[in-house]
């Protein structure tokens, strides 16, 4: 509810603000480099701005400039006056001039990145989202990862084969209509397959989540009579567009699938093997389609996994206790465009992020 959300917000912001204290107090936040010091105190300024809006950015910016402030205050370099009216070098004083240098870029740090990665949506002309969110605990989400999908702009999360690896999550899917579970697991598993959302001016959007039989789990329910009986009632057919997010290994049970399902759904995409295909396209009746979307991780790595770890335990056939890797990331994801008076795909883009 708005009174948890709003404490969970006051918690994170509360942490974020700890984290930017303790930099500023180790050589970490401020890295001494001659005349200047170089700063990794934007980093959870921007992190706050994405996750918890402009205000708490804003907020976090200021401290960013405080921190700024004192340090300079009481640890000068030679360019120290630039930030602080309490310090001089020689006959150069620092003035107003060097408040307004210290917190009002700093402030800015803090409210900008909410608002680019908001207008990234709007670049793109994107109206709704969907996050396949399983992998964002390593295997399966805790539901305080889930909040942080939703809160970096997500409208509704889906899962696969690893939704029960983070038993935590089994009272989020009973509460939460906006995460879902494949359809296809027996009804008497926490959670939901399926839901119909409030859309871009008015439309109703349904979503779907299922999952393959085909290498991963054959003791699951069909996922074609699955679709077929969600497809038939009479809310999804009120829908004005309906996408399904299919979590499975085998490209040609995707394909099957897809071909199944045209011309009934707006969308089809699969998830779950992390890499994405170079088959996005419209099928015969215009149902858009793209085996797999990708992944979300750090680009040198092995399904986000360190290689070397990888590569050890397809060697010796050992167990091996997963380490994610790090570096530069990447975000793989898929943009379908719909028409709004018959729902159908008019245009499939596939993109990667870096």
């Amino acid at each position: 509810n708005h009174a948890t959300k709003k404490t969970q917000d006051m918690v994170k912001l509360a942490l974020f603000a700890g984290i930017i204290v303790v930099l500023s107090m180790t050589p970490l936040g401020y890295i001494p480099l001659g005349a200047v010091k170089a700063t990794t105190i934007h980093i959870p300024v921007i992190l706050g701005s994405i996750l918890l809006g402009w205000k708490a950015g804003a907020a976090l910016g200021g401290l960013f400039g405080l921190t700024s402030l004192i340090v300079n205050a009481l640890n000068p370099s030679l360019t120290s006056f630039t930030f602080s009216p309490f310090y001089s070098l020689g006959g150069v004083s620092g003035n107003g001039w060097s408040l307004v240098i210290c917190f009002v870029p700093r402030i800015l740090v803090g409210i900008i990145p909410y608002f680019l990665f908001r207008g990234l949506k709007k670049l793109k002309g994107v109206h709704f989202t969907v996050v396949n969110g399983e992998n964002a605990s390593g295997v399966g989400i805790l539901p305080r990862q889930a909040r942080e999908i939703f809160d970096a702009g997500a409208d509704v999360v889906t899962l696969g084969n690893h939704t029960w690896n983070r038993i935590q999550i089994a009272d989020f899917l009973e509460d939460d209509r906006y995460t879902l579970r494949p359809a296809n697991y027996t009804s008497r598993v926490p959670g939901r397959g399926f839901g119909i959302y409030d859309g871009p001016r008015g439309l109703k959007i349904g979503v779907i989540n299922l999952m393959g039989r085909l290498q991963l789990n054959a003791n699951l329910d069909s996922p074609f009579k699955q679709v077929n009986q969600i497809l038939r009632r009479e809310d999804i057919q009120q829908c004005d567009v309906v996408l399904v997010d299919f979590h499975a290994e085998a490209t040609g049970e995707k394909r099957a699938l897809g071909f199944y399902a045209d011309g009934r759904v707006t969308a089809l995409f699969g998830t779950h093997t992390h890499v994405p295909t170079a088959d996005e396209c419209l099928l015969p009746h215009h149902t858009g389609y793209l085996t797999d979307a990708g992944m979300t991780g750090p680009i040198d790595s092995v399904l986000g996994v360190k290689p070397e770890i990888i590569i050890g335990k397809l060697k010796t056939k050992m167990p091996a206790r997963f380490e994610w890797a790090k570096g530069p990331c990447k975000m793989d994801c898929v943009l379908f465009t719909a028409e709004e008076r018959t729902g159908l795909c008019t245009g499939v883009e596939r993109l990667s992020i870096t």
